[in-house]
């Protein structure tokens, strides 16, 4: 018998298993449109501008624009002056008294979403009170905040430079002592910033941080759920990956790190009454072990997290002023 060819029969796949792999790449598809829009939605939140309160006519004080230490970008600022008496040795017939400006500086760094009016117009409440007490009190807005320049935050990581900016600001101004009054991520930035050895901006003496967050993980579970779609597994925790790779975290140092390796210095740990998240406490346990003398703990009562300062305006004042008065 002759065979003359030979048939191939090709198996095709079923069309059951080209759908599932259809379905299955339109669905990582879907992820990652998700995942990315939740991270533009985070990290480009809505832009509350600043300008819309104005300081009173009788404050003392001076507009600014300064750039962040890393050169990137324009900030803006108030510096609100305290007038000291200057005590005259001398035979004064004159009756004037004398002033002379404050050289201890207070700068405030706002919370995430937040601009240099952390409290709205209550902000220039306890600006005045610190200015009463000795202080001048620097406020600005921190990278793609209020009235500054950029077009993404950081949730903390790279505002560190913002902070290490208007430090330099005010030490360039005359500064001697400067400190640090932070709220939220902002409290978070301050801690970072004092970990890093930049001469050019100079020391930080003190720091006074106000529910500040431990580890970025931490902060992005917290305030994920509220702020994007679908922010059950596995969306979230995709939209968590993102962010870490597109603001730099996923190798940069957390506060916690930095309290571990930062030169000792006086650090206020807020913690209001009602504030379940536990960072606070956290933080000050590590530094505590590490720095005894330096670690300082305040519970405030009846109070949530970053609403310390309106649950009880004179007696927030009055333990930060006396904090500060204690570390000179």
């Amino acid at each position: 018998m002759k065979i003359t060819g030979v048939t191939y029969v090709t198996r095709r796949k079923t069309p059951k298993k080209v759908i599932i792999s259809l379905l299955a790449l339109f669905l990582v598809i879907c992820l990652a449109l998700l995942s990315g829009y939740n991270t533009w939605a985070v990290l480009v939140p809505e832009n509350s501008a600043s300008n819309r309160i104005r300081p009173d006519k009788d404050m003392n004080y001076e507009q600014l624009d300064f750039k962040s230490l890393d050169g990137v970008y324009t900030l803006n600022g108030i510096l609100f002056k305290s007038e000291i008496p200057v005590v005259n040795s001398g035979n004064s017939s004159s009756g004037s008294s004398k002033t002379r400006t404050s050289d201890k500086t207070i700068i405030m760094v706002h919370d995430y979403e937040r601009n240099k009016y952390q409290f709205s117009s209550d902000t220039l409440e306890l600006v005045k009170k610190l200015n009463e007490k000795g202080f001048n009190v620097l406020i600005f807005d921190t990278r793609a905040s209020g009235e500054s320049d950029g077009n993404m935050v950081t949730l903390g990581i790279k505002e560190k430079y913002d902070v290490l900016g208007a430090v330099k600001q005010a030490r360039d101004r005359g500064a001697k002592n400067i400190y640090i009054l932070g709220f939220g991520s902002g409290a978070a930035s301050a801690i970072i910033a004092s970990g890093e050895k930049v001469r050019e901006a100079g020391y930080i003496d003190a720091i006074i941080a106000d529910s500040p967050y431990a580890e970025i993980g931490k902060y992005l579970d917290k305030i994920l759920p509220e702020r994007i779609i679908f922010p059950h597994f596995p969306v979230s925790n995709l939209t968590g990956l993102f962010i870490k790779i597109v603001t730099g975290s996923l190798n940069s140092v957390s506060p916690t790190d930095s309290l571990l390796s930062m030169k000792p210095k006086p650090v206020l740990f807020i913690h209001g009454e009602k504030d379940k998240s536990p960072d606070t406490k956290s933080l000050f346990d590590t530094y505590s072990n590490i720095n005894p003398d330096y670690a300082h703990y305040w519970k405030a009562r009846g109070s949530s997290a970053l609403n310390n300062y309106t649950t009880a305006p004179s007696t927030y004042v009055n333990k930060i002023v006396s904090f500060l008065n204690s570390v000179d």
